[in-house]
């Protein structure tokens, strides 16, 4: 799975906008890189470290997610469920004196 480190909560700045790499890096790895030639290593590098920072909070919240909308999806489905099971009573319930005066015929 993707995880960008630029839509985590605790990387956007104080609006909720994204930060640059190098300012992440900067505030919360105490760390300076981009100085000079571009480095795709150092890049990855920071990103990661970044990553393990939050891991394990950001994956928690994750699977809450997951199980939210599991959860939601569930409800959805037995709510459908339980819909139908009223029609379809409903629907006897019509019938049910119908044949009675049939059998009564």
């Amino acid at each position: 799975m993707i995880r960008d480190i630029s839509k985590y909560k605790k990387y956007k700045n104080a609006i909720g906008s994204k930060q640059s790499l190098k300012v992440l890096t900067d505030k919360f790895l105490q760390e300076t890189i981009q100085e000079g030639a571009h480095s795709s290593v150092e890049d990855s590098r920071a990103t990661l470290a970044l990553y393990r920072e939050v891991e394990k909070d950001w994956e928690n919240l994750l699977k809450q997610k997951k199980r939210s909308q599991k959860r939601t999806i569930g409800d959805m489905f037995n709510s459908f469920k339980t819909e139908d099971e009223q029609h379809v009573k409903a629907k006897f319930k019509e019938e049910e004196p119908k044949q009675q005066d049939k059998l009564k015929n």
